[in-house]
């Protein structure tokens, strides 16, 4: 089997994969030979099907399956050996291919295309101008955060009546009408309910002022927004509940009512949410507050001196591109639905910025020898749980043992791991762009900052 290479232009060319019969020819044959073995044909016995019928009847289409096999593996290591950087993947070159008539050749050529991306220089000096945002931290934005770190390290206390921002805990059961339990039906015993979660006024109402002991009657298919809620609530699994288990009347007695209570500004929060003795006062507290705040503002700033270096790097950098051949591969890679003209001329640009963008970060990776090893990996899912953590609970910290645990776990997953890839070699591509460039830092407030993406 041979490859060999033709120039078509500066960013195109193709190459003709030339299968000799002795490439093929035992692969068919054996495969022949096994479906002789198992082949059952109307008067032969099992597996004595003369091996001419079977030749006759199976050759062309094994030619062809073991023939895919050899011009995959064919591509893909061309792909792996080459040192072009491919744009796309190779496609069939239609006009050049010669007319292949199956089982009457010994020697078969086929042809592909293949599109490179050119040979790119990103020039950056200090004479190029960038601004990068800073969080300017204000007291309303030290006083919401402070609220928020009380409320999420809150607990909940034992009250006697129910109001709007309990939680209540009770047995419930199904009832007719009058509010007379259904012997057999559906029930659940210390279940709990948000008084947050009813989307119905009037069926809050009826538990509003209740107390320890009182059974209220009431709608779960009136109260609550899904049929979760209220599967949770019945402890039974949705697909198993019907329509009438839901749209009818239940019972529920109160056994415990719980407010929850915000925690109190004093140092046992500013040990949770910072670390033993990291604060020894409110001012520090606030102090650090400001702190987290503004480094949690970084990613946010990150973003916004992304796009914009994308903007102007485009802009600066100019390099052709193979645009005709990357239309037929959206095209061809399209399997989902037809791909129209209108729908490609109009997501094209789009496409191609993108690219235009990827080819310019993978180049200032190359000029400043950028890599992106496992520990970058590990380090980038490490800052992805933590910002989803942080989301919801605000500085609080993930046990190290652990968060490597998730971390990991996130790594070993292939989409995931490439996700982490590029978002790894763009935040170091950026910061080698910012050492080189100006920056003119520009301090904003958060409501400044969202107005830039107005």
């Amino acid at each position: 089997m041979n490859v060999t290479k033709n120039e078509i232009d500066a960013l195109n060319y193709s190459i003709t994969i030339t299968v000799e019969k002795s490439d093929y020819d035992e692969k068919v044959i054996k495969v022949l030979k096994d479906y002789k073995n198992k082949a059952s044909i109307d008067g032969f016995r099992h597996g004595k099907v003369p091996f001419g019928l079977i030749k006759k009847k199976y050759y062309t289409s094994v030619l062809v399956e073991e023939m895919n096999k050899l011009i995959s593996e064919s591509i893909s290591k061309y792909l792996q050996e080459t040192d072009d950087k491919i744009l796309g993947e190779p496609l069939p070159y239609n006009e050049e291919q010669k007319p292949i008539n199956w089982g009457e050749q010994d020697t078969y050529e086929f042809v592909y295309k293949i599109a490179v991306a050119p040979s790119i220089e990103v020039k950056l000096s200090k004479k190029d101008k960038f601004t990068n945002y800073e969080l300017r931290v204000e007291d309303k934005d030290i006083d919401a955060q402070l609220k928020n770190y009380q409320q999420t390290s809150g607990e909940y206390v034992e009250s006697k009546k129910v109001v709007e921002s309990n939680m209540i805990t009770g047995d419930i059961a199904q009832s007719d009408e009058k509010g007379k339990i259904i012997e057999g039906g559906i029930s659940a015993e210390a279940t709990s309910i948000l008084m947050t979660s009813f989307k119905d006024e009037e069926q809050k109402k009826l538990f509003l002022g209740k107390e320890i002991n009182d059974t209220i009657t009431f709608n779960p298919k009136k109260s609550f927004e899904n049929e979760y809620e209220i599967a949770g609530l019945l402890k039974q699994k949705k697909e198993e509940l019907k329509p009438e288990d839901i749209d009818c009347n239940y019972n529920f007695t109160i056994s415990a009512i719980k407010e929850w209570v915000p925690a109190e500004n004093n140092q046992e929060l500013w040990d949770k949410i910072f670390g033993k003795d990291s604060v020894k006062s409110e001012e520090e507290f606030k102090t650090k507050i400001a702190e987290a705040i503004k480094n949690s503002f970084i990613p946010q700033s990150n973003y916004k001196f992304g796009l914009d270096a994308k903007e102007k790097l485009i802009e600066k950098v100019k390099f052709d591109l193979p645009e005709t051949f990357l239309k037929e591969w959206l095209r061809a890679t399209n399997t989902q639905e037809k791909l129209s003209d209108e729908k490609l001329d109009a997501d094209f640009p789009l496409f191609m910025k993108d690219l235009r963008w990827q080819l310019i970060k993978e180049q200032v990776a190359s000029d400043n020898d950028i890599k992106v090893d496992d520990n970058d990996l590990l380090d980038a899912a490490k800052a992805q749980i933590n910002a989803q953590f942080q989301q919801y609970y605000g500085a609080m910290q993930i046990p190290e043992e652990q968060l490597t645990q998730y971390a990991k776990e996130i790594v070993e997953k292939p989409e995931e791991r490439r996700n982490l890839f590029e978002t790894k070699l763009e935040e170091k591509s950026l910061e080698a762009i910012k050492s080189a460039v100006k920056l003119d830092t520009k301090e904003v407030t958060a409501e400044e900052f969202n107005e830039l993406f107005k």
